[in-house]
């Protein structure tokens, strides 16, 4: 037994010691380069393109850089015509090309990566055009394409010769857009984001997909170690690290389709509004937080009680102009972009619904069910907007006042007249909204605390000064009583008066309603 296993130890060391020469001069024939050099389309969004300076960015970029800080390695990521990519690598001009898709052809030039994506490649065609759905039924039309691409080829490879090849993906769109081409052929990433960049997506229809091409990375035949080496470096990069970078660039779809994967971006829509909410209020919450940590900073600093209270007032007065300037900055957002989404996403509802719901009723109905929900969002956002600050303002103050009383008298239920007297001067921005919240406090307070049937609002202008009158019927209260109670709501009156260099004047006894009277500059 022992002579059969030292027979079997010393047949391996002689093995390894005859295969160890081979290895090691295996090794030795190949060095890491001192730069990598990878090619591949600068027209192809999101994996590589070029901002409007000119700089290239998308996943390929970010993913080789990514490589080169794992290894040490530099790399230089080359953008150019996709034919002219491919003719590089063939004169040794690099070292890589990158996003190239599998084909027996090409299987015989390079040596090809493990797969790291997936695309369809469509045709799409002129809405004008119809009946295109598979290669027969493309017979006989020119039909656009990439110099280079893997599309084209296939189409070659099925009998169609009516092939007019472009430089790159953007000139092929140009050419459809200009219908020198009625069809052309594409990736569906690339297409649907030059589609839409050049405002086509209503120009222009799609086939479902002609085949899925897996993406590689590729080196030319024969150069096995270096590929294996490339290969190495990506195994450092994680999982996650990969799926950060796609998810940076594959953030949302240019175009739903009607699938369960529709009705999840519409969850995805809902859960950009909720966090918009929670953010304004947190943002809300922050701010509060820093202007009352600078006010307890100025109250420890202020050695007098007069010197506190026009820092205080001073800072109360700023602190209401930001907020002013936020709200009416997040209003106009809220409203333009949110409220934009929600029309387009409501109009892509309607036309889904009369695309596919004539033969599939469930379809239909789901679409107006959502298109309703969508409905009563947009009124949402309306809301939010008007009472973070009303568009009305832009207007003027009597506007603005009309406004909010017709607000309050249908919501309230309280009878409301309004009156103006003399020749509207236009007040100042930031006095204009200092007096609409006044009115708006006033109003608060009756419909809180006055339970009165009627208001009356006058509105007084002439050649110096503002004035406004609001007057109720409600139960009243004592005025001194209240005023020692410092209650925030009248306190927030005299300070933006104060502030507005006016006058104030309150009167009031229990059941005998109340009256509110303010006057103030117009310089």
């Amino acid at each position: 037994m022992k002579l059969q296993c030292s027979s079997c130890n010393y047949r391996i060391a002689l093995l390894l010691a005859a295969i160890t020469p081979l290895i090691g001069n295996s090794l030795a024939a190949f060095s890491p380069p001192e730069q990598l050099v990878v090619v591949t389309d600068d027209s192809y969004p999101p994996y590589l393109f070029r901002t409007d300076g000119g700089q290239l960015q998308g996943i390929i970029k970010d993913k080789w850089e990514l490589w080169s800080r794992k290894t040490g390695v530099p790399v230089r990521v080359e953008g150019m015509e996709w034919a002219k990519a491919q003719e590089t690598l063939k004169n040794k001009g690099a070292d890589v090309i990158d996003a190239l898709a599998y084909t027996e052809a090409r299987a015989k030039l390079y040596e090809y990566s493990l797969p790291y994506a997936e695309v369809d490649a469509r045709v799409f065609f002129h809405r004008s055009i119809s009946g295109i759905n598979d290669v027969a039924s493309m017979r006989g039309f020119t039909i656009g394409a990439k110099d280079g691409s893997a599309c084209a080829n296939w189409l070659e490879e099925r009998g169609l010769e009516t092939i007019r090849r472009y430089p790159t993906s953007d000139a092929v769109v140009q050419a459809a857009r200009a219908r020198e081409v009625p069809l052309f052929c594409m990736d569906l990433p690339v297409a649907q984001y030059l589609i839409y960049k050049q405002n086509l997506a209503d120009e222009f229809r799609e086939t479902s997909p002609l085949y899925v091409a897996r993406f590689h990375w590729a080196v030319l035949k024969g150069r096995t170690d270096l590929r294996d080496f490339i290969q190495r470096g990506f195994q450092r990069i994680t999982a996650q690290e990969l799926q950060d970078i796609e998810t940076r660039w594959l953030g949302s779809s240019l175009k739903l389709p009607v699938d369960p994967r529709y009705f999840y971006y519409l969850g995805l829509v809902a859960a950009g509004i909720l966090a918009a909410a929670v953010l304004l209020i947190l943002w809300n919450r922050t701010l509060r937080l820093r202007v009352s940590a600078k006010t307890a900073e100025l109250s420890t600093a202020l050695g007098s009680v007069q010197m506190h209270a026009d820092r205080l007032r001073e800072l109360s007065a700023h602190h209401d102009s930001v907020r002013e300037e936020e709200r009416a900055h997040v209003a106009r957002e809220i409203h333009d972009e949110l409220g934009q989404a929600l029309t387009a996403l409501k109009m892509d509802l309607s036309v889904l619904g009369m695309k596919f719901g004539e033969d599939n009723p469930e379809i239909k109905t789901r679409a107006r069910e959502l298109r309703d929900t969508v409905d009563r969002t947009i009124q949402v956002v309306r809301d939010v907007a008007t009472a973070l600050r009303p568009a009305v303002l832009d207007f003027g103050i009597l506007p603005a006042v009309e406004g909010l009383v017709e607000e309050f008298q249908k919501r309230s239920g309280i009878r409301c007249t309004l009156e103006f007297l003399g020749t509207e001067t236009r007040l100042a921005e930031d006095k204009s909204i200092m007096m609409f919240r006044i009115m708006q406090e006033s109003l608060t307070n009756i419909s809180r605390h006055a339970g009165a049937m009627n208001v009356e609002i006058t509105v007084g202008l002439d050649a110096t000064r503002f004035h406004l009158e609001v007057k109720d019927d409600g139960c009243g209260f004592d005025v001194e009583a209240v005023g020692r109670r410092k209650t925030f709501g009248l306190l927030g009156i005299r300070e933006r008066v104060i502030m507005l260099r006016g006058e104030l004047s309150i009167r009031s006894s229990p059941g005998a309603g109340t009256e509110v009277s303010v006057s103030i500059p117009y310089q």
